[in-house]
């Protein structure tokens, strides 16, 4: 898991430092035609873990944007739970990924708030959550067959978003609220 994780950052930093060197008209909010790509990572779950996120977003409106979310977060644990912890030969590994579509409003303007290189918004996710369990025994064989599930319904997630354009195209960002995790912390790149 960690590897995917890995190939992730490095892959979207390898994409997203080249592009960030090209010629950009200046703006902190989301403009009608604007399309922002970004990844996340997600810190402060429940159970442990760093859920790992991508997104686009693009403007319909000044301030209001649309688009698409995806993310991933897998987790492993033996028997018990937060508060007790209890001896067997199992490892329980559990998975979340959510597909959804997001909608934001970026809100610098109607609250009248003027730094420069800050941009904040709000949102929301609906999508379709799948969730997976499976267990292995001390060994790390699968006991797909005695206990493990997937299972999946539609879901949804809210957030606060606060962004810090570093330049013109690229803008650092943190969101906070529930989802995968409690904060996430990522960049966002304007196309």
């Amino acid at each position: 898991m960690i590897n995917i994780k890995k190939n992730f950052l490095v892959i979207t930093f390898l994409v997203v430092l080249p592009l960030e060197f090209a010629i950009a008209e200046p703006g902190v909010y989301m403009k009608k035609g604007d399309i922002d790509v970004g990844a996340t990572i997600g810190l402060g779950t429940i159970w442990g873990g760093f859920p790992i996120g991508a997104q686009v977003e693009y403007g319909v409106e000044r301030n209001i944007g649309v688009g698409a979310y995806v993310g991933h977060w897998a987790y492993s644990s033996g028997c018990g739970n937060l508060l007790v912890k209890i001896s067997c030969n199992y490892t329980f590994h559990y998975t979340v990924i959510p597909v959804g579509m997001q909608a934001l409003y970026h809100f610098n303007e109607i609250l009248k708030i003027d730094i420069d290189k800050l941009d904040l918004s709000a949102g929301i996710i609906l999508g379709y959550w799948i969730y997976s369990v499976s267990v292995t025994d001390s060994s790390g064989n699968p006991l797909n067959g005695i206990i493990g599930a997937t299972t999946s319904h539609l879901g949804w997630a809210s957030f606060l978003q606060a962004r810090y354009f570093v330049t013109p195209k690229l803008g650092l960002k943190a969101r906070l609220g529930y989802g995968l995790g409690i904060l996430s912390l990522g960049a966002d790149y304007k196309l």
